[in-house]
């Protein structure tokens, strides 16, 4: 064990491209930092990616903010605890408007 802290992040859309291909995942940390993640399918010949994007958070415990933009449309999910994969269903509840 390293004590470093981890999200892994598993997307659900509820309307069409189910699982959020192309998705933009930004996950921001308690200290500000900020790191971005791309849902991409494929890899190679008869492969495929894991779908999950996962973030390395280093010592901090402390709950996350992730940010979903998925075309022109961009959801909030905060208070994320670390250390697990999450499913975050990218429904009307946490659509952010502009």
């Amino acid at each position: 064990q390293t004590g470093n802290h981890w999200l892994g992040v598993d997307l659900r859309h509820l309307r069409g491209n189910r699982f959020a291909i192309g998705a933009r995942v930004t996950v921001t940390a308690d200290d500000g930092r900020r790191q971005v993640r791309e849902v991409r399918s494929g890899g190679g010949y008869l492969s495929q990616n894991d779908l999950r994007p996962l973030f390395g958070l280093g010592r901090s415990p402390a709950p996350v903010t992730v940010d979903v933009r998925l075309g022109q449309v961009r959801w909030r999910f905060a208070g994320i605890a670390p250390d697990r994969y999450v499913t975050l269903e990218l429904d009307d509840a946490h659509r952010v408007e502009r």
